[in-house]
Parts: structure tokens; C-alpha cells; sequence
């Protein structure tokens, strides 16, 4: 998609930096779930052996 260098900054200019986008949110919203979880010991149900 061809845009305007000054409008550049203001769209998503392609769907591969739109995905890495929203792949870097939700990794670093696993991320931040699995150190809740860690913090406030809830991993600790399960067993050490399934």
C-alpha cells in the first residue's frame, strides 16, 4: 500500500506489521498472566507429576 510519508505513521502500512503487532501484545499479555499466576502461587495446584 502506497502512503503519503507524512500519513505513514498514522496507518498500519502492511498486514505483516499489523500481526507482529498483535502477536506482541498477546505474548506480552501471556507474559504478564503467567507472572500474576507465579506471584500469587495458584500454579502450585497442580501436581509435580501429571
Amino acid at each position: 500500500v502506497l502512503v503519503p510519508r507524512g500519513r505513514r505513521s498514522l496507518c498500519i502500512v502492511n498486514p505483516t506489521a499489523r500481526l507482529s503487532r498483535v502477536t506482541l501484545a498477546t505474548t506480552l499479555v501471556l507474559v504478564g498472566i503467567g507472572g500474576f499466576t507465579r506471584g500469587s502461587g495458584s500454579g502450585y495446584g497442580c501436581a509435580d507429576r501429571w
